[in-house]
């Protein structure tokens, strides 16, 4: 008689939010996000280009939203 084979345990990647954003203008991966749930406002800028937008924000929001909100913004502006 044979002895049993262990089974391989595969870990689950959990798939996180991103942190840092690409830049709809330089499109370099630089924009970074401050939520200010206190005073529901939502501050965005560029490292590269030095883009800025202030968004507003209710207390669910999160970075990724808050930067869905800005691409909306920007391309309704610029386009």
């Amino acid at each position: 008689m044979g002895r049993r084979r262990k089974q391989k345990v595969q870990k689950r990647v959990r798939k996180t939010l991103p942190k840092v954003f690409t830049c709809p203008e330089c499109g370099k991966v630089t924009i970074t996000i401050e939520i200010h749930k206190d005073k529901k406002i939502a501050y965005l800028k560029c490292g590269n280009c030095k883009l800025e937008a202030k968004i507003e924000a209710n207390y669910l929001s999160e970075p990724v939203d808050i930067y869905g909100d800005f691409l909306d913004k920007y391309y309704e502006e610029y386009a």
